[in-house]
């Protein structure tokens, strides 16, 4: 369930987020990567605030954040790819 309402929270404010950043021209593979990592790492930040852990998972907040990172990177090759990187689909046999 936590995971649910992670990625659902991720949703709510990343895409405005990448909307904002894109519609002022920030679409760079750099800036999508700390988006990333920063949302990433701010939702589990404030997961453990409001969860009633005393000991705040600092690792696990930044491997989370690692995570992010890597899917913002992702996002953003796959969502600003120039059309000669993208291969057509094959045809199919005969």
């Amino acid at each position: 369930m936590a995971t649910i309402v992670f990625m659902i929270g991720l949703l709510i404010i990343g895409v405005p987020a990448w909307t904002a950043l894109h519609s002022r021209g920030f679409r760079g593979p750099w800036i999508a990567t700390s988006l990333g990592a920063a949302l990433s790492y701010g939702a589990t930040v404030v997961f453990d605030l409001t969860s009633h852990h005393v000991v705040f998972y600092e690792l696990g907040d930044v491997l989370l954040a690692l995570a992010g990172a890597i899917v913002g990177w992702t996002i953003q090759r796959i969502a600003y790819a120039r059309a000669d990187q993208v291969k057509p689909p094959s045809a199919p046999p005969v």
